[in-house]
């Protein structure tokens, strides 16, 4: 086992999807899903999208990777 899992995007996501307020200028819908994934599981989001700390304040734990 290499430490991951697989984890579906079920129906918990989708509602946590549907209640993300996007920020005017990010537009992308799978980094949306993404997010919602990361909020609903209470995960940590490691991203070099520096757009994505934006969401904090919406429930997302965010780490900005800086490349």
């Amino acid at each position: 086992m290499l430490g991951f899992s697989v984890d579906y995007f079920k129906k918990e996501h989708i509602l946590t999807l549907g209640r993300l307020t996007p920020i005017s200028d990010h537009k992308d819908p799978v980094d949306h899903a993404i997010m919602a994934h990361a909020i609903t599981n209470k995960t940590t989001l490691i991203s070099s999208d520096s757009k994505m700390r934006f969401y904090q304040n919406q429930g997302l734990n965010f780490v900005w990777n800086k490349v």
